[in-house]
Parts: C-alpha cells; structure tokens; sequence
C-alpha cells in the first residue's frame, strides 16, 4: 500500500495514456458518429489545455490530494478518522462522498453563471471524442481539486480510496467522452450503475436543456436520485448537434481565447 500511494502520480499518468490509447482505437473500430468538426485544431487546442493544466497545477497547488488524505489521517481530522468503522467501508464511503461532490460541483457549473463562463471552455468543443476529456479551463482543474480536498478535510477519505478514485475517474472521463459505440443492449445495463458514451454525449449536446443533464461522473446514481437524468436526446445520437451553438468558432479553437474565456461574456 506505501509504495502504491507513493508512486501514485507515476500510475496516475500510466493510467491516463492507456485510457487515452485504448479508447483512440477504440474510436477507430467502432465510431458512433462521423466527425463533426476537423480535428487538427480541436486536438491541438485539447492537448494544449492539458499542458497548461499541468503545469499550473505543478506551479500552483503545494500538496497532492493523496499527501492532504495522509496529513488529515495523521492529524486525526474527519469523521472517519473519530468514529469507529471498517477500513474497507471508510474507503467505499469515501469514494461515494467524492463522486458525489463531483456531481455537486459540475450541477453548480451549470447553474451558477460565473462558473458556467469557466465550464464552457470544455463545452465549446465542437465535436466530442477521447480529447474532450483533456480539455478544461486550468481555473476548473483547480476547482476540483478544492472539491477533493474539502471531502477529504471533512470526512477523512483514507489515501487509498483517494487514489483510487482518481485512477477511476480519469479512465472513466476519458471513455466516457469517447466517440464510441457501445451495443444498445449493453449500453442500458451499463447506465444503471455508471456513465456510459451515450449518456454522457447527451450532455454536450448543443441544446442548452439537454446541456444541464446526465452530470454525473462515474456513477450514474446521482442523475437518477437528483432528477437530471435523461435517457435519449431529442434527435439522434450519430446526427445531434454538439457545442455550444452561439459560440465563436474563433474562441472555440484559439488556447489564448479559452483561457481569457471566463473573464468575457
């Protein structure tokens, strides 16, 4: 377990290119729509916002939520940390609390203005395939990890579940913005429990009524038990409009322009 958490940046990034490689070619076997925008510039522009995210969170944030997971265990803070109960129950119900502020904090994305003109930046993708999961405003990146950070204070998530539901997640957001087909079949069971491609292609559609729902996640729970699911678009999931459809195309590739982004109307 030591070594796990200690080298848990290294399998954090291991994690993230096998995510990223399998579902590229998993996007090349089984596509679920022709591409609706050319993708030299949406891609340079993705890989771009992740380089930027990298290197501010490197310059900017001064501890790892897996080393504040350790600091508040040693330090006897949270609530897992002052009652007694099972270790694996600790981690189950810290993993759950962190999926569902996660869920918390992108329905507050979506309903608080100020914070919508930070989330846009990753709406105003034209299209959606695996390199939408890498494209996000750095101030939202930072967001999250303040997100993390608070359950972790409050509750005492232990490090390991931490870690775990950082690897989960990154390798769910990069499948589950895939441009991907999943069998109908498959698809209905999967969305009982998790986010599937379909469910999540909902949410960027260019309607703004569809844009506000299937905001989980990992776990699909959230939607359900909040009332902002929605099973099918209002058009067909290989023809559906994606974006945001006032948004200019100038702003929607230029990295200068998205990082300006939530500083404009």
């Amino acid at each position: 377990m030591e070594r796990l958490l200690q080298s848990q940046n290294d399998i954090h990034s291991l994690v993230l290119v096998t995510a990223l490689a399998l579902t590229l070619l998993w996007e090349i076997r089984f596509p679920r729509r022709d591409p609706a925008a050319p993708r030299p510039q949406r891609w340079r522009l993705n890989f771009l916002l992740m380089l930027v995210n990298m290197a501010v969170l490197y310059a900017v944030v001064p501890i790892t939520t897996v080393a504040l997971a350790l600091v508040v265990k040693n330090a006897g803070l949270g609530l897992f940390n002052r009652v007694e109960m099972p270790f694996v129950l600790a981690c189950v119900l810290g993993a759950l609390l962190m999926d569902l502020a996660r869920y918390g904090q992108h329905l507050a994305m979506h309903r608080i203005p100020l914070l919508w003109r930070i989330h846009r930046v990753h709406h105003a993708d034209p299209d959606l395939d695996v390199t939408t999961s890498l494209r996000f405003h750095p101030i939202e990146t930072i967001i999250g990890l303040l997100t993390d950070a608070l359950v972790i204070v409050v509750f005492g998530v232990p490090a390991l579940a931490v870690v775990l539901y950082r690897l989960a997640r990154v390798a769910a957001s990069t499948m589950v913005h895939g441009n991907v087909r999943v069998p109908a079949a498959g698809d209905a069971v999967l969305r009982l429990m998790i986010v599937t491609p379909d469910m999540h292609r909902i949410h960027h559609s260019a309607l703004e009524h569809e844009q506000g729902r299937n905001l989980s996640g990992g776990l699909s729970w959230w939607d359900h038990l909040f009332g902002t699911y929605v099973a099918d678009p209002a058009s067909d999931y290989r023809t559906m409009p994606l974006g945001l459809s006032d948004y200019p195309e100038a702003r929607a590739s230029s990295l200068r322009a998205a990082l300006a982004d939530p500083f404009v109307k």
